[in-house]
């Protein structure tokens, strides 16, 4: 699913590229995996935080 767009040429960008693949710009930070997977595990790590405070 493309959801974010090259904000100099306007194309449709893919999820992870670093860089537009029809005008070679960097695409926004949070179009990159690396800011997505450690959302994802702090994410998870907070849950599991709270998981083991209700235990105690």
């Amino acid at each position: 699913m493309r959801i974010y767009h090259c904000k100099y040429c306007s194309h449709h960008l893919r999820f992870g590229r670093k860089i537009c693949s029809r005008c070679y710009q960097p695409t926004p930070l949070r179009n990159r995996f690396g800011n997505w997977a450690l959302a994802f595990f702090t994410g998870f790590a907070v849950l599991i935080l709270v998981a083991l405070t209700l235990l105690v």
